[in-house]
């Protein structure tokens, strides 16, 4: 964590980092993929976020880290008809599916992006 804090990510290097974690598809207009442009535009809104601007992290590679984090976890859009079943779903991909290999993938491309992989 302190290498990735350590590491300045300005806004080329953050959309580069975008491409490498949700494909450079994710680029094109809402109309095209928007599931990708709508999930790219609230990760660069969080990159962008208080959260991500504390003291000694902001816009590192750290807080490019945590902008995915933030979407997958609380943010990304989850299905059910009850509360629950939203939290159940939203909790199974976060850990085990589709959202677990965002993060990963997010984690193993900041490595790189603080030249620590």
């Amino acid at each position: 964590m302190n290498g990735l804090a350590a590491k300045a990510c300005n806004t080329v290097d953050f959309e580069r980092y975008l491409d490498r974690v949700l494909g450079p598809e994710s680029r094109r207009q809402a109309s095209d993929t928007p599931e990708l442009s709508a999930a790219r535009a609230r990760i660069t809104a969080n990159f962008d976020h208080e959260f991500q601007r504390l003291p000694g992290i902001a816009h590192t590679a750290w807080s490019a880290f945590n902008s995915v984090t933030q979407y997958v976890d609380w943010e990304r859009p989850t299905r059910g008809k009850h509360q629950q079943e939203r939290d159940e779903r939203r909790f199974a991909t976060t850990m085990f599916g589709p959202g677990a290999e965002l993060k990963r993938r997010a984690w193993q491309e900041a490595l790189v992006l603080a030249e620590l992989a």
